[in-house]
């Protein structure tokens, strides 16, 4: 069994890491890097990612700023290719490899042309 939480809301932490820890459950948090490292105060920062991670969740890549364009014209794919392997290097480079080559697609945009990305 899988739980995937997505957008990095403060509530995965607050209340999902408690009672899947309770349960014996860890997770998966699909994050964005630019949500993590700004001051929304419903958005966690990294070091609710770090607990995350430290009790065996995954942090899994939602792209750095949660564009849920369909659009598939060269430009676009350039710069998802930018979003997603920026947010992946800063997943690793801020907590580790544990999750970081997992991708979920924002708002669930998803064309064939995406696959290529990851």
């Amino acid at each position: 069994m899988i739980f995937a939480f997505d957008d990095g809301w403060k509530s995965q932490i607050t209340y999902a890491l408690p009672v899947l820890a309770n349960a014996g459950f860890s997770a998966v948090a699909y994050v964005n890097r630019d949500s993590i490292i700004g001051t929304n105060p419903v958005e966690m920062r990294l070091s609710d990612l770090q607990i995350l991670y430290n009790n065996g969740w995954d942090i899994g890549n939602h792209t750095t700023v949660h564009d849920s364009t369909m659009e598939t014209d060269p430009e676009t794919i350039a710069r998802l290719t930018d979003e997603y392997r920026d947010n992946q290097n800063w997943i690793i480079e801020s907590l580790g490899t544990r999750g970081a080559y997992h991708a979920c697609y924002p708002s669930g945009s998803y064309q064939p042309e995406y696959i290529e990305i990851l």
